[in-house]
């Protein structure tokens, strides 16, 4: 593996996808400003610094700063380059002769169809502040690599753009990320200052995003799009060293793809989220489908790993990066955006924080109904 371009900063990129179309929706993520590394948090905290929705849990940003830094990685066993973005926690100084660096969990985020590595930025910064390594690759079937042509073809049709998603490519792309570490903490500023843990790797994902999760988490599917080879049966080809995952509008059994069995072996907690308005002109998959994961998921009661739901009344399928993400695409989400984006922080920090840190508080505010007093006529709350 080699890195061939690496560039650091708070510049986004080119906002060239102008193209509305709800197959675009994880586009426009990729247009919001990047995190301003170096300020001071409370600088760059906006009103979530300032107030809190009652039953957020760490809603406010974290003790660190947090640096981004972008680099395209080599597979040399694909012969591939992956672009990343990694938002990591700023460690200034290098820790004290004869004392262990800090270690920080990592987090890979897979971007939906339309989007890149430069989605959902104020989420993953989020948890970058409270101690998260984050790398969200852009995958080759990202729409910021096709021709303008092509884009606007998409948007005629978003279903011919969903048979362009290459799925086993990208898990292969997020596996890859997992034997990178030691460049990722070179890129991320963290070598001599801190290490990534190896033992705690989370994986995260919306849209298209959420599905690759899904299967690096060990979800069996079926079908050449997906595991990259026709007749089989239900197939994994997922990761055992990511820990946990977090499915931001998910699959579910009415894509063909998956069946109820499909969660049946996942032995890794898992976090759904999904919306009641859900939808997008590119899937036929439903707010209802969208919750198969928690739906069909073990559970505790039956052997399984802890699986957690959270359904907010009057989300759309991009509202959970936030306001000007909805704006663009002329989705009109019927909950204020700040309700939606804080119940998305607390839940993903919480799943995260129980998952990589074995944090107490955390595990008691997932099996609690407190996340419902962020808004008790949005949220819905479920575990098992």
């Amino acid at each position: 593996m080699w890195i061939r371009e690496v560039g650091n900063g708070s510049c986004g990129p080119k906002s060239w996808w102008r193209t509305a179309g709800v197959v675009m929706a994880a586009a426009v993520i990729a247009s919001a400003v990047v995190a301003h590394a170096g300020e001071p948090p409370a600088e760059r905290g906006g009103d979530r610094a300032v107030a809190a929705h009652e039953g957020g849990y760490k809603l406010s940003r974290g003790a660190y700063r947090v640096s981004v830094s972008r680099a395209t990685l080599h597979d040399e066993a694909r012969d591939k380059d992956l672009e990343v973005v990694i938002r990591s926690p700023r460690v200034e100084k290098t820790p004290a002769k004869g004392t262990e660096p800090i270690a920080f969990p990592m987090v890979v985020f897979s971007h939906g169809m339309g989007g890149s590595g430069e989605t959902f930025a104020e989420l993953t910064e989020h948890w970058a502040s409270h101690g998260y390594v984050v790398v969200l690759p852009t995958h080759a079937d990202s729409l910021k690599f096709r021709s303008r042509e092509e884009r606007r073809g998409f948007v005629r049709n978003p279903r011919e753009a969903t048979r362009t998603v290459d799925l086993a490519q990208r898990v292969g792309d997020v596996k890859f990320l997992l034997d990178s570490i030691p460049a990722i903490e070179k890129e991320a500023g963290l070598t001599g200052k801190a290490t990534i843990d190896r033992e705690h790797l989370c994986v995260a994902g919306h849209s298209a995003g959420a599905f690759t999760a899904q299967l690096a988490i060990g979800m069996r599917a079926r079908g050449q799009q997906v595991v990259g080879e026709r007749g089989l049966p239900l197939t994994s080809i997922g990761d055992a060293r990511f820990k946990g995952a977090i499915i931001i509008s998910g699959q579910g059994v009415v894509g063909g793809a998956l069946t109820k069995d499909s969660w049946a072996s996942v032995d890794r907690p898992i976090l759904t989220i999904t919306g009641s308005l859900d939808t997008s002109r590119a899937s036929n998959q439903t707010p209802e489908s969208r919750q198969d994961s928690f739906t069909y998921s073990r559970g505790r009661e039956k052997g399984g790993p802890p699986a957690y739901l959270l359904f907010i009344e009057g989300a759309t399928h991009s509202s959970y990066a936030g306001k000007s993400a909805s704006r663009v695409l002329g989705e009109t989400p019927t909950t204020a955006s700040k309700v939606i984006t804080d119940a998305v922080a607390s839940s993903t920090l919480a799943l995260l924080d129980m998952v990589s840190k074995d944090d107490e508080a955390a595990k008691r505010y997932l099996e609690s109904d407190a996340i419902e007093e962020i808004s008790k006529d949005a949220v819905r709350w479920e575990w098992k």
